[in-house]
């Protein structure tokens, strides 16, 4: 099994996956306001490390998952990339720099008060997540999801 090592890669082989969803959708922003608030909303809230503690089959669990953003502006084009690391866990293919791509979100203009929203991501999960970008790419800036939650 490969693991995408690159935003690039996450985009070119989710198709492929038996559980990727590619979901589209415009929003009434312009693309620099977009961008700015996902430089600032994305660090805030989704640079996190969150502990979990399980019993499963009688055996007690505690792991991390360290999530980190990336967030890349541009005139044509933002980008924000979510990976997420999780320790004490078995690999099974390279992880990249920074844990394994969860998300990724391309926003580019389709005008100067619109804009159009890619996100590549799981078809399940996340969902919290998930509300918080469209959120974010919409406008409303308040508030972080419960990452305890998702």
């Amino acid at each position: 099994m490969h693991h995408p090592q690159s935003a690039a890669e996450f985009r070119k082989l989710l198709p492929e996956s038996t559980f990727g969803e590619i979901e589209k959708f415009t929003v009434n922003q312009p693309l620099h306001k977009i961008g700015n608030a996902f430089k600032k909303k994305a660090p805030e809230c989704l640079n996190v490390t969150i502990r979990t503690e399980s019993w499963v089959n009688n055996s007690y669990q505690v792991y991390n998952t360290t999530y980190k953003p990336t967030v890349k502006v541009s005139t044509k084009k933002v980008e924000l990339h979510i990976q997420q690391h999780i320790d004490n866990t078995l690999k099974i293919s390279k992880e990249p720099e920074g844990g394994y791509y969860m998300m990724v979100v391309d926003v580019v203009p389709i005008n100067k008060k619109k804009s159009q929203v890619t996100m590549y991501r799981a078809s399940f999960g996340n969902d919290l997540i998930i509300k918080s970008i469209k959120r974010w790419a919409n406008g409303k800036t308040r508030g972080c999801p419960d990452m305890t939650k998702n």
